[in-house]
């Protein structure tokens, strides 16, 4: 009874997490990343954002690239949280996103 318990709950679990979607949305910055400590500085913290799961920028092209769970957060609530860092942002479509060197 135990282990069927305990099958039913694991199986529960991983249908719940399979739900959650994870989303990438881009932003242009301004004023723009001047240096590799602004960089770090913004990716430190984006991180403490609910939903945040993974965080690149790019000082050559100034846009911060940010996977998250669209069940915890959303673009606007991103871009609130880095206009409370300093930054105004601009939302990246895909076609205009510069290629990585």
């Amino acid at each position: 009874m135990k282990t069927k318990t305990l099958i039913i709950g694991t199986m529960l679990a991983a249908a719940f997490c399979a739900q959650a979607k994870k989303e990438t949305i881009t932003f242009r910055l301004d004023p723009p990343m001047t240096c590799h400590n602004c960089e770090a500085e913004i990716k430190e913290e984006i991180r403490f954002e609910k939903g945040v799961k993974k965080v690149e920028t790019s000082l050559d092209a100034q846009t911060i690239t940010l996977q998250y769970d669209d069940k915890k957060t959303s673009p606007l609530t991103l871009a609130k949280a880095l206009e409370k860092m300093g930054y105004k942002t601009t939302p990246v479509t895909p076609t205009e996103e510069p290629k990585k060197k």
